[in-house]
């Protein structure tokens, strides 16, 4: 059995109207539960999305610290999560573990999906996902986001910027360099989740979720999205 961990970015789960995407919840949900009855093992890290950043821009506002911005953040990924373990139905595990420990306690006893979201302040979904796959020695991390991979640059600013079909971890963090980690405010992907990947040996495709079939076409060893590979270079 091959051991995955998926994170789906939060903002998947809402339109443009900040309204929750019910259907694209029920389609990720198929596609899991099709992934699963493939002899897959999945764990399921869902992220908190624009909800949550208007939580913690309420917050900011009420001067809250960032921990207690953080905090608030996890609780919306939690909620998140629990629509897909409703969603999931008898496939999911019955329970959001709220720590790794608690992860790890299920991991050895249970094949069904286990699904979470945050565990700690000043810790993206993102290194939650790496963190777990650490843990568990799982063989890949998806990350499903609503871009089609890792640009050159930031292709919302830049319109020259290109796709990279695949990219080592020490390319990933000269990227990404000066991105900045402000609570609720993680981009693609984090240093931590990168050093984490890169320590741990995991390889992370990184795709567009927005149609929730790259997920089971990743599984199933298609090549789209960007393939990160845990190393200094790519050759």
């Amino acid at each position: 059995m091959r051991k995955i961990v998926v994170r789906i970015g939060g903002h998947l789960l809402f339109s443009s109207k900040n309204k929750i995407n019910v259907n694209l919840i029920n389609e990720f949900s198929r596609i899991l539960k099709k992934a699963c009855d493939e002899g897959n093992i999945i764990r399921l890290v869902i992220g908190g999305g624009d909800y949550a950043r208007e939580y913690i821009s309420a917050a900011e506002r009420i001067n809250a610290s960032e921990f207690e911005k953080d905090y608030l953040a996890i609780l919306i990924t939690r909620a998140n999560a629990f629509l897909f373990k409703l969603a999931l139905k008898e496939y999911a595990y019955d329970y959001i573990p709220q720590t790794l420990d608690e992860i790890l306690r299920v991991n050895s006893l249970t094949n069904k999906i286990i699904v979470c979201g945050g565990l700690t302040p000043a810790q993206s979904t993102m290194s939650v996902a790496a963190t777990i796959a650490e843990a568990i020695k799982a063989d890949l991390i998806i990350n499903a986001t609503n871009v089609e991979g890792v640009y050159s640059k930031d292709p919302k600013v830049y319109h020259d910027a290109k796709l990279l079909k695949k990219v080592s971890t020490q390319e990933l963090k000269n990227i990404l360099k000066d991105q900045q980690t402000k609570a609720g405010y993680y981009e693609l992907i984090d240093q931590q989740a990168i050093n984490i990947i890169e320590r741990a040996k995991i390889p992370l495709r990184v795709i567009n979720g927005e149609n929730a079939e790259n997920i089971i076409r990743v599984i199933n060893g298609e090549d789209i999205g960007t393939l990160v590979v845990p190393k200094n270079n790519c050759s």
